[in-house]
């Protein structure tokens, strides 16, 4: 699949019927069998249609001492996925770093919003202040390695380094959105992250937070 192009979606809705007293009598053997093909849908799911054009991925940053001043909708506007089948596990996104875009907030964490010839400034220091201090600065990848009925394990790999996040999942109107957490010196990052905080303290009113929320969101049928 191009890019702009991603995914998705695999659930399970399993329904259990009562019987009466009577149907009820099976063999121990069969219970057991018929609980574990049940665990195996709800594991596995069952696919659902999705609209492509719906796909949005990003996440959110953090700054000043109380953690008040978010940036949400930070995105990269290079990346390719790679979606075996069209479906949720196994597919890939691969972003380019440098082409990060922090332009979907222009929030300034005092209530007014930043003017904007500040935002391309405001890229520039990620690019500037943590990916560039980086070893591996080129690129970052996201995998979605499990889903069950409550969270999606993705695999982020940044810097040569694999770590699994949990990101649980809703469903609400026909969209499903997950989110979860990880922490950029995680990563290998530390030095980078502390010449890129150094870097924003004006910015960030003295603060930067190292840990992000990941997010995606798209249209289920």
């Amino acid at each position: 699949m191009g890019k702009k192009t991603f995914l998705m979606m695999v659930f399970a809705v399993i329904f259990a019927g009562c019987s009466a007293p009577s149907e009820q009598k099976m063999e121990s053997a069969d219970v057991e069998e018929n609980a574990a093909g049940e665990e195996m849908m709800a594991a596995d799911g069952a696919s659902y249609g999705f609209d492509e054009g719906s796909f949005a991925f990003g996440f959110t940053a953090y700054a000043a001492q109380d953690k008040s001043y978010a940036i949400t909708g930070i995105t990269f506007e290079e990346f390719t996925v790679d979606s075996p089948e069209n479906k949720l596990e196994g597919t890939s996104i691969e972003v380019k770093l440098a082409s990060v875009n922090s332009s979907a907030d222009k929030n300034n964490g005092k209530g007014g919003e930043w003017s904007d010839i500040m935002i391309p400034a405001r890229d520039e220091n990620i690019v500037s202040g943590f990916v560039n201090n980086l070893a591996q600065k080129e690129t970052a990848t996201a995998k979605v390695v499990g889903i069950d009925r409550s969270k999606i394990d993705l695999e982020v790999t940044l810097n040569d380094v694999t770590k699994v996040v949990e990101m649980p999942y809703t469903v609400t109107d026909g969209v499903l959105t997950a989110k979860g957490s990880t922490d950029v010196v995680e990563y290998n990052g530390s030095e980078a992250f502390e010449k890129f905080a150094a870097l924003c303290t004006a910015f960030h009113y003295g603060k930067s937070w190292s840990d992000i929320e990941l997010m995606f969101s798209v249209k289920v049928q």
